[in-house]
């Protein structure tokens, strides 16, 4: 009789646990179905988002070309990702990757970290030196 007690409350308790475990699993399931398409759709915002920003600058803020015929001074800089700068005059600009002209200096500068506001920036069109005058002292880029 005791024994028979014993394989009662046993079997009672596997039935209690493996409603409890089903409950989980449930309870588990429902937050995955509803957690991960939030999640993607909140990832896929983030992206087009992104691509939109990106999208605008890339319209607004052209590449610093060969041709163009940039000076002025820089009024607002802006590093997300890339260097946009915009000038006195309206101009907009992305900083490609100019390096400096150093003869006698083996260290490499590239204007995107050197540049700061009140630079006064000149690149003749059809040349690929950018110039920075900055405390009366000339600054040499070389694309």
């Amino acid at each position: 009789m005791k024994l028979n007690n014993f394989q009662d409350f046993d079997v009672k308790n596997s039935i209690r646990r493996f409603n409890v475990i089903k409950k989980l699993l449930i309870i588990y399931a429902i937050c995955a179905v509803i957690i991960v398409p939030l999640l993607a759709i909140y990832f896929w915002q983030d992206y087009k988002e992104e691509q939109r920003r990106d999208a605008y600058m890339r319209a607004n803020y052209p590449l610093i070309k060969y041709e163009n015929n940039v000076y002025g001074k820089v009024i607002k800089i802006n590093t997300d990702p890339f260097v946009h700068i915009e000038l006195n005059n309206g101009q907009k600009y992305i900083i490609g990757y100019y390096k400096i002209n150093s003869y006698n200096n083996n260290n490499i500068f590239y204007l995107s970290d050197f540049i700061k506001l009140q630079d006064s920036l000149f690149k003749p069109a059809y040349r690929d030196t950018l110039y920075i005058y900055r405390d009366k002292r000339e600054y040499i880029f070389v694309e």
